[in-house]
């Protein structure tokens, strides 16, 4: 964090409340708000940094298909079944 955190009691903050939030966000400032003797603690959120877009150059995206048998296995013929008895022992009486 930038500097130290600020300290305001919950009446004073709720009066103002989008007010301080920008000024917050802007000085990147943590906030401790004290309530009946109880201490919260505002932080704001850091924008996150930017992923690099998935493309055919990926590795990952060699896996695509990858363990595929061309057969239909157990699960893919029966899963209508398989999930008509779990919904069934769920919501048994």
């Amino acid at each position: 964090m930038a500097s130290e955190p600020q300290h305001m009691q919950l009446d004073e903050f709720i009066r103002d409340a989008s007010k301080i939030l920008d000024e917050l966000q802007a000085t990147d400032t943590e906030l401790l708000l004290e309530d009946r003797g109880k201490i919260f603690r505002l932080v704001p959120k850091r924008a996150s940094k930017r992923r690099k877009r998935f493309s055919r150059e990926d590795p990952l995206f060699a896996l695509g298909g990858a363990f595929a048998s061309g057969e239909e296995t157990d699960v893919a013929r029966n899963k209508h079944e398989y999930l008509a008895q779990a919904y069934e022992d769920l919501h048994r009486a």
